[in-house]
């Protein structure tokens, strides 16, 4: 019998490869899946290391940007997966038009399966860094996105996944975790996180680690296993028919609260003593570094964020890496790590 396909674009990543690490360990049965992973320089070495992570995998040469070719194989998978650029809505609308196709042509069959990743920056207050003193606290059991402002961050691509999701004519089961702050040293192809190679760079230009606005504001945070693994019991629940998607289909994957100047501080500290700032601590950064307000970086970095993600843990998921380490505690080292790849 022919496997079922799951399609996956970014699986080479911080998120992506630390799922396909784990993924047999939450399919029905080890390798019941055929993947098809969407990789832009497919090199020996590359398909390699994924085969390493999964070995029932093949490679599709291609970028996010290449939308017939993520239509066409969109459309001849059970399941696609993106964990690739949540801020790139051609290759969402590409993956939706394949999903389209397939439940079209297969009318019979279940409704194929779109599982995203997105972030929680939709839910961001905007207080560009100042402090407020009772920050709203978001269930994703309250949360319509639909409802949400429309030039929210990732609102290009949550509004098609949801209309897809919710349309009564040839339906995709749609999934959507949005992960908070993400942190941890990841044990897939990927090891450190975007925020804190990109903090790291602005400090060096600016020769000191900076804040957007005053720094006050504070967002929940989750260790990159658990978002992995909060992504691999929303697939298993969709294999298996507990979740359905459609209406309730974002799941807020974060907890408790970090402040933005509590980690600039100590990404000064650490760099100080590497030599590659001039002073310790944190200050405000100027515009130069951060761009002008209300840009994407200060809607991401500079507003409340503070989320509990009810829907996952009606599903039985735990966050049990955050548990052991906050993002705090464990950044000296992820720093080293950026540094020294």
């Amino acid at each position: 019998m022919t496997k079922p396909v799951i399609f996956w674009l970014g699986a080479t990543g911080y998120v992506g490869s630390e799922a396909l690490l784990a993924l047999n360990q939450y399919l029905p049965q080890p390798d019941s899946h055929h993947i098809v992973s969407l990789v832009r320089d497919a090199s020996p070495e590359k398909i390699s290391a994924l085969q390493h992570l999964y070995s029932d995998l093949e490679v599709v040469k291609g970028t996010l940007d290449d939308g017939d070719l993520i239509t066409k194989t969109a459309e001849q998978s059970d399941v696609v997966i993106n964990t690739a650029d949540s801020l790139h809505p051609a290759s969402v609308k590409a993956i939706l038009a394949g999903l389209t196709a397939r439940a079209k042509s297969n009318a019979s069959t279940p409704a194929p399966i779109y599982v995203h990743i997105s972030g929680i920056s939709i839910i961001s207050d905007r207080c560009n860094g100042a402090y407020v003193e009772h920050p709203k606290e978001w269930s994703d059991k309250d949360l319509d996105v639909t409802k949400l402002p429309h030039d929210a961050v990732h609102m290009e691509c949550e509004l098609p996944i949801a209309e897809a999701g919710r349309r009564v004519d040839h339906p995709i089961r749609t999934f959507v975790l949005n992960p908070g702050l993400i942190y941890g040293i990841g044990a897939g192809m990927q090891r450190t996180t975007f925020w804190v190679r990109d903090w790291i760079e602005k400090a060096k230009k600016a020769s000191y680690s900076g804040t957007f606005g005053e720094g006050a504001n504070a967002l929940s945070h989750i260790h990159v296993h658990d978002v992995a693994s909060a992504l691999l019991v929303v697939l298993r629940a969709a294999l298996t028919g507990k979740a359905q998607g459609g209406k309730d289909c974002n799941y807020l994957v974060g907890v408790s609260r970090t402040e933005q100047r509590a980690f600039a501080k100590v990404v000064g500290d650490c760099l100080l003593g590497k030599k590659l700032v001039k002073e310790a601590g944190c200050r405000p950064w100027p515009e130069d570094i951060t761009g002008p307000k209300d840009n994407l970086w200060w809607r991401i970095y500079a507003g409340n964020q503070i989320v509990h993600p009810n829907r996952l843990y009606a599903l039985g998921w735990e966050p049990t890496e955050t548990k052991k380490q906050g993002p705090i505690d464990g950044l000296p080292q992820a720093i080293d790590v950026a540094l020294n790849k």
